[in-house]
């Protein structure tokens, strides 16, 4: 199941794409990316995906939470987060 709320400014970008089947031949290949701008109330979940998700950050804050897994994300430099969905 997949719930977000894009509370983004404008400028984000969030690209999606369906994998063909020489894609799904590959090891790994991405099927969303995005440039997120996030306000106060930008939230997404997601359950029941066998798949990984990276995070990129730049700066701000946020909380990454995953089954018993919690990482507070309050940064102004670039970090790197990969977790099994």
């Amino acid at each position: 199941m997949l719930t977000y709320n894009m509370d983004v400014e404008e400028r984000s970008v969030w690209l999606r794409a369906t994998p063909n089947n020489a894609v799904l031949a590959q090891p790994f290949y991405a099927t969303e990316a995005g440039l997120f701008y996030g306000r106060s109330h930008f939230a997404t979940a997601r359950t029941d995906k066998e798949s990984y998700i990276l995070f990129y950050t730049l700066a701000g804050a946020g909380l990454i939470e995953q089954n018993e897994q919690h990482i507070d994300r309050h940064t102004d430099i670039k970090r790197i987060a990969l977790l099994p969905q």
